[in-house]
This record gives structure tokens, C-alpha cells and sequence, in this order.
């Protein structure tokens, strides 16, 4: 399974591998999920307003893609919410990513 990092607005930074770690992250403040560890190379998520991890993998999609995810059993429990944030911030968080 890939692992991830995630960067939050308030400058947290947190990585994890297993299911139960994404579910006891903070739900808001998501800036940027990073994937690592993918057979096709890492893959950057940012600038997205949701995120969550399904079958061991990281998804995301804009508001109006969400309605089938949060249809799911258990689908809002599961999701990070993104926002935006200081240029400082951001930047810090995308240049680490990248």
C-alpha cells in the first residue's frame, strides 16, 4: 500500500501508511496530500476541496464530484475537507511536496 503525507493550513505536517492513522487526522485544513510508493511514481494532490483514502489509496475530487463518494457507507466519515491558506503557508507545503 502507498503511503502519504499530508500538509494542513496551521503548518502540521503527518504521514501515515494504514487506514486507521487517515481516520484519526484532522478532517479540515487539507492543503496537500502526497502518495508515495505507487508502482507509476508519487502523485501530488492540491487544490481540491476533498480527500479521502479508499482501498489503500488517496483520492480526491472537487465539490461537485463528491455526491456519489459521500453516498457510500461510512463515505463522510472518511473524508478530508481542503481549504486555502496564506501564501506562506501553502507555498512552505507545496515546496516540501514537490
Amino acid at each position: 500500500m502507498p503511503a502519504w503525507r499530508i500538509w494542513y493550513d496551521d503548518g502540521a505536517v503527518h504521514d501515515g501508511e494504514a487506514e486507521a492513522e487517515w481516520d484519526a487526522l484532522p478532517r479540515h485544513g487539507v492543503l496537500i496530500v502526497k502518495e508515495t510508493g505507487r508502482a507509476r511514481g508519487d502523485l501530488v494532490h492540491m487544490g481540491l476541496d476533498y480527500y479521502w483514502l479508499e482501498d489503500g489509496e488517496v483520492r480526491s475530487c472537487s465539490r461537485a464530484d463528491l455526491d456519489r463518494y459521500l453516498e457510500r457507507p461510512r463515505g463522510l466519515a472518511r473524508v478530508k475537507f481542503g481549504r486555502w491558506a496564506r501564501d506562506d503557508v501553502w507555498r512552505k507545503a507545496h515546496d516540501e511536496a514537490l
